[in-house]
């Protein structure tokens, strides 16, 4: 013990002595230390749990289904990535309408269609094409999935929610009208919205079906639905489904 007080005291009449030399000492090694703690702080702070990523992808619904091939698929209980099982199960599913997806689910389900796609609009310099997003984020169902910030979700096919980047490029605000490339059509914009999961992004967001006009189209294989079955939605129920794609 003698021997670490005489130790600490040279030390401290020495840091006494150079204060200079002894905080440049200190800076050098507590910057990277410092450094190192925020970065993975921030890192932490920026991943999903399980439950944030589901709301994400599902907002309240028991399951979100995609339908894009007509033969079997094998999935894994951990990942939303798929494969085919063989070849010859890979042939694509050109459309599938609602009726469809409600048939294959339990009795008594639910579903709200989540289509996305690409529209030429004008925007303050011109025109240019943006994202489209055919949700119904005003739907329980869809809760979470897209933040509101003002105003209200579309209820009819002359209306539009916006990003903030959306409401930027194209230099309208609430209220004001968004138009088509070609001047064939406008809408009415009643919404600033945020998707959480790529706030940057310049997105329409329209009711389903208000861009082709049809309230219960066929689509494409891109497209995804939010379910909400009556009982749980099991692994033998994904099975199932994953044996008709």
């Amino acid at each position: 013990m003698s021997a670490w007080l005489v130790a600490l005291r040279i030390a401290r009449r020495e840091a006494r002595r150079t204060k200079g030399r002894s905080l440049l000492v200190i800076a050098l090694i507590g910057l990277p230390v410092l450094g190192l703690s925020m970065g993975a702080a921030a890192y932490q702070t920026s991943q999903l749990t399980p439950g944030e990523h589901a709301n994400r992808l599902m907002g309240t619904g028991d399951a979100v289904m995609i339908w894009p091939y007509d033969g079997r698929i094998q999935q894994d209980p951990t990942d939303t990535n798929f494969f085919f099982t063989n070849h010859t199960d890979a042939a694509r599913k050109k459309s599938t309408t609602t009726a469809e997806v409600v048939a294959a689910l339990p009795t008594g389900s639910r579903t709200i269609p989540d289509i996305r796609g690409i529209y030429s609009f004008r925007t303050a310099t011109g025109t240019g094409l943006l994202d489209t997003r055919e949700l119904d984020y005003g739907d329980p169902l869809a809760g979470g999935i897209l933040t509101p910030l003002k105003g209200r979700a579309p209820r009819g096919a002359d209306e539009v929610s916006l990003s903030s980047a959306a409401a930027k490029r194209i230099g309208a605000e609430l209220g004001g009208t968004l138009h088509a490339a070609d001047g064939s059509r406008s809408w009415t914009i009643v919404g600033l919205v945020e998707d959480p999961s790529a706030i940057y992004k310049q997105v329409v967001v329209f009711q389903p079906g208000a861009l082709n006009g049809d309230a219960s189209p066929s689509l494409g294989p891109g497209s995804r639905w939010i379910v909400d079955t009556p009982g749980a939605m099991t692994w033998p129920a994904v099975r199932k489904l994953n044996l008709v794609g």
